[in-house]
């Protein structure tokens, strides 16, 4: 708070109060236009996949939708580089900081000069090409601007990150002492806060991605000082894989080589804290760990090169803090190459299949002068610690070991980024280079199919289509809270178990399955088969099988496993019903299906549930209709099955209209 005897500074805020609320009325704009993008779009379906509700504003604060949700039992993992994508993380080349970067290309560690509209155009439809193998596409941007308008929590902590990145200081040969009492709070956290309070969201994300540093130097007239500006871009953070690992423990914050790419990795980390992906380790000094140089082959291997980028020391804390979670590690030595093309394990081999890869020709055997060496370390179940099992075993040698047959790529292929390849799992490889492409997918090993894209002005920035990707991979444990239950869904078949048809006009959506985790929760437990609403839930993957993550009240009843459908046991409120034939009349001669083409609304009572949850300490009451009555029951209302020719309909008890006799 400013004390009132200094009214400059009182109506420097004031103004800036004005301005804030322009500005947070602009920013209805901008979220409308983020809100009807495609990555905006995939981001609210991961951030759903977290949340069915949003908590209240005062708890979102230094928290996430997912812990609120998941109690933090949510992680991230990939076992193996040939698994299913599902949900990837990209940044844009756009904005101030390629732009920056794009000013002395080789100082930005690009590889040539960039155009960057012809950039972001390919970069725009690489990531439809993502969304066309069913991947979500999550960009760093839009990540940032998530919930930034519906939640104050959200905003918060973006004013909070672009504060952090943001830094007033004072000319060299001046002392803050020398200002007066007034000018010195325009160099004050407090001052830089109000200033980022009033921003749009944009305009806090553009702060975050170009860490501006304001020098200012006395003027001793107008405002009373003089401002100059010098910026850290993050130009690289397009280059999305390096800053972190997936492996089977979870997300390792990784350590760049280059000091100019330190934050990409805190503002990585940010991301994957507000999508709810905790990370499971960090690297520190002195190991060096880029994602260029991580491979994982499964639960019992990974792979990590080591040479100009990645180093031992960086392996070392892996294997220490038990941070792989496979039982082997492959060191692949980069002893004597050592060359800026070739700087990751991934610019000289790629995982292609199952047990199929490429790898860079020149570097195949052991007389070859740039051959990679492998040391293997093996982890005792007793000990949990890694030690050296093999050491210097010629690379192409040690993955045929492996079982994998190896198609060799050119060495002129390779410097046009023929091994970056992007494995999206199930054989579908995505690769910049047409004519190594036509070698991959005529080699007898290949059973998949390669889709070439034109990312040639991405590349210019020395990025190509795996190194522009960071994979999370899957979510390998849920933990429900409240009143929500995670059920395995039945496999799909026209069928369940018990002959249902399940729901009557479709079988692409099961509504049947298994209770695998509860969280507080009366009417139901883990082992339960049970059906559910159609239109319920939130569907999710685990361990290749599907799965709802449901509320209590979206369970219709318990289903035995061989039962019929007359046995389903309905929950709550609910009233289990054999419609009646078409045309039929009632005792009293009543038609009741008006119209020769509807399904009639009345029939018989199967089954009734034990009621709604009461209050506290009172007994649930059930519903006003007996087992055996005949009821009309509203007509557009619960869930329809059928069985052997039969027709029965799950309603709660407010959609029952009459009892017919």
């Amino acid at each position: 708070m400013l004390p009132p005897r200094h009214p400059a500074r009182m109506d420097a805020l004031n103004t800036l109060a004005a301005e804030m609320q322009a500005a947070m009325a602009d920013e209805a704009v901008l979220d409308h236009r983020l809100r009807h993008t495609r990555s905006f779009n995939d981001v609210q379906a991961v951030d759903a996949g977290h949340a069915g509700v949003i908590p209240p504003l005062q708890k979102i604060r230094k928290t996430n939708l997912s812990e609120q949700l998941f109690a933090g039992s949510l992680k991230a993992v990939q076992e193996d580089e040939n698994e299913v994508a599902e949900v990837v993380i990209v940044c844009e080349p756009e904005g101030a900081t390629l732009t920056m970067g794009g000013l002395h290309p080789r100082g930005s560690l690009y590889e040539r000069p960039v155009n960057i509209d012809s950039a972001k155009a390919q970069h725009a439809a690489f990531r439809e090409v993502l969304r066309a193998h069913g991947v979500r596409v999550l960009t760093v941007r839009e990540i940032l601007a998530f919930g930034v308008e519906e939640r104050m929590g959200a905003r918060v902590e973006l004013e909070e990150l672009a504060a952090d990145t943001l830094t007033y200081r004072i000319a060299d040969g001046h002392d803050p002492a020398d200002l007066s009492e007034g000018d010195r709070f325009y160099l004050s956290d407090d001052y830089k806060r109000s200033v980022v309070s009033a921003m749009s969201t944009s305009q806090l994300i553009e702060i975050c991605l170009i860490n501006p540093t304001v020098t200012l130097l006395p003027s001793f007239r107008d405002t009373g000082l003089t401002a100059s500006y010098t910026f850290e871009p993050l130009s690289n953070l397009v280059y999305t894989r390096d800053q972190q690992i997936t492996t089977c423990r979870g997300i390792v914050m990784g350590r760049l080589r280059s000091q100019q790419r330190q934050k990409e990795v805190e503002l990585m980390s940010y991301c994957f804290n507000k999508l709810g992906l905790p990370v499971a380790g960090r690297i520190v000094e002195p190991g060096f760990l880029e994602g260029g140089d991580f491979f994982p082959m499964g639960q019992d291997l990974a792979l990590v090169g080591v040479g100009l980028r990645s180093n031992v020391e960086a392996c070392e804390q892996l294997m220490a803090r038990d941070l792989l979670g496979t039982r082997r590690l492959g060191v692949v030595r980069d002893d004597f190459d050592r060359d800026q093309d070739r700087m990751h394990l991934d610019c000289v081999f790629s995982v292609l299949g199952e047990r199929c890869c490429i790898m860079l020709e020149t570097i195949m055997g052991a007389d070859s002068p740039t051959r990679r060496l492998v040391d293997e370390y093996v982890r005792d179940p007793a000990t949990k610690k890694y030690s050296l099992a093999r050491e210097g075993v010629e690379f192409a040698e040690f993955v045929r070991g492996e079982g994998f047959s190896i198609i060799p790529i050119k060495h002129e292929h390779q410097l046009a980024y023929a091994c970056n390849v992007l494995n999206l799992g199930k054989g579908r490889i995505i690769s910049v280079h047409a004519p190594s492409a036509r070698e991959i997918v005529k080699h007898e090993a290949f059973t998949g199919d390669v889709q070439v894209i034109d990312f040639s002005s991405v590349t210019s920035i020395g990025v190509t289509v795996r190194a522009a990707v960071a994979v999370p991979q899957q979510f390998s444990a849920v933990k429900p809270v409240g009143d929500r239950v995670l059920v395995k869904v039945d496999k799909e078949e026209a069928k369940s178990v018990g002959g249902v048809l399940l729901p009557v006009a479709s079988q692409t959506k099961q509504t049947a399955g298994s209770i695998v985790a509860a969280g507080d929760v009366g009417s139901v437990k883990a082992g339960d088969r049970v059906v559910y609403s159609k239109y319920a839930g939130t569907e999710m993957e685990l361990a290749g099988e599907d799965h709802v993550l449901i509320k209590e009240e979206d369970v219709i009843g318990l289903m035995p496993a061989g039962d019929k459908i007359a046995a389903l046991k309905p929950l709550g409120d609910r009233v289990l019903i054999k419609c009646a034939e078409k045309e039929k009349t009632t005792a009293g001669g009543v038609l009741l299906a008006s119209d020769s083409g509807d399904k009639p609304n009345f029939g018989t009572v199967v089954a009734v549930g034990a009621g709604k949850k009461a209050e506290e300490g009172k007994p649930a009451e059930a519903p006003n209709v007996a087992v055996g009555a005949t009821v009309m029951y509203s007509k557009y209302s619960g869930t329809e099955f059928e069985e052997d020719d039969e027709s029965f309909i799950v309603v709660r008890e407010s959609d029952i209209l009459a009892a017919l006799s």
